[in-house]
């Protein structure tokens, strides 16, 4: 998923507003980097909440927004834009994707012990 993510930030520099969809793509990118090596700083769980947070919202003003709604299978047709409602329900497939694995990653982070919880043998 960290590929994937990484990938799909690159994809965003043909973009005409690139910097926001690289900024969210990247941060699920290191989160997913940082649970595929099992890298839990105690940061770890705000951050993807806060990303999950951030998604879930931008993809519902992405889909309040659109003047249409094509199908879905349309999505997956042609790689090249046929029109404005094809790019937003992609842009919102995209951000449910990221918002669930980032859920994945908030959820599956161990919370830490405090130090007066810890007992040393």
């Amino acid at each position: 998923m960290a590929a994937l993510f990484a990938f799909s930030a690159i994809l965003q520099l043909n973009d005409p507003d690139p910097l926001q969809w690289m900024a969210i793509y990247l941060a699920a990118a290191g989160l997913a980097a940082m649970a595929a090596a099992n890298y839990e700083p105690p940061w770890r769980r705000p951050v993807a909440l806060a990303a999950v947070a951030v998604a879930c919202l931008w993809a519902i003003v992405i889909a309040v927004g659109s003047p249409e709604l094509p199908p879905f299978t349309a999505l997956f047709g042609d790689w090249e834009m046929q029109g404005a409602g094809i790019e937003e329900r992609r842009e919102t497939l995209g951000l449910l994707l990221l918002a669930l694995w980032t859920t994945v990653v908030a959820v599956t982070t161990r919370p830490r012990a405090t130090a007066h919880r810890r007992r040393i043998p």
